[in-house]
């Protein structure tokens, strides 16, 4: 039981490690992203769940303005 404990800890704090290491990296170095993920976030489900609209208004983006 103790092991497994060990094992489960081990395995969150290795998830940690690597997110951090991966945040640093994409800092440092933009990439585009991968086609996969740009499918998902141009998916007809994502967009009736989440309105590209309606979240735009949520950022306060509105018909009209430009960048300063």
């Amino acid at each position: 039981m103790l092991i497994s404990l060990y094992i489960f800890w081990g395995l969150v704090l290795l998830l940690i490690v690597l997110h951090s290491i991966i945040r640093v990296v994409h800092y440092f170095h933009k990439l585009p992203m991968p086609q996969l993920f740009a499918n998902l976030v141009d998916n007809p489900l994502r967009q009736m769940i989440q309105p590209p609209y309606e979240t735009a208004g949520r950022h306060g983006i509105k018909l009209g303005i430009t960048q300063m």
